[in-house]
């Protein structure tokens, strides 16, 4: 949030066991000398005891959920706006993997900016 820099990953499911990887995600060149602070939304994965245990063997990393009208909610609903009135709205995706990389296409520019 405060350089603005976007992390994101595109995934089939919404499972608790794929959130685990994604802070060790080469591409986005994360310092390993500051902890992580990960905004999440108010899913009930989060909770999951499979996943409390992994996160407590990771302690760097810290979820946050978004309260409603959180200012980081906000910026991510800003964000999710944006992509979908410059790239998405009347596009035509013949398949998922196209979409994936429009929209990994979109975060890679906006931190280019």
């Amino acid at each position: 949030m405060l350089e603005g820099t976007l992390c994101g990953a595109c995934y089939p499911r919404h499972p608790n066991g794929e959130f685990r990887p994604l802070p060790q995600n080469p591409d986005w060149n994360l310092p390993t000398a500051l902890d992580l602070h990960l905004i999440v939304d108010n899913c009930g994965m989060y909770t999951h005891p499979k996943l409390q245990r992994w996160l407590a063997k990771h302690p760097r990393l810290h979820l946050h959920s978004t309260p409603t009208r959180s200012l980081w909610l906000i910026l991510a609903e800003r964000w999710l706006w944006e992509l979908t009135v410059t790239r998405l709205r009347r596009g035509v995706f013949k398949r998922v993997l196209d979409l994936i990389t429009v929209i990994e296409g979109n975060i890679q520019f906006h931190n280019a900016k």
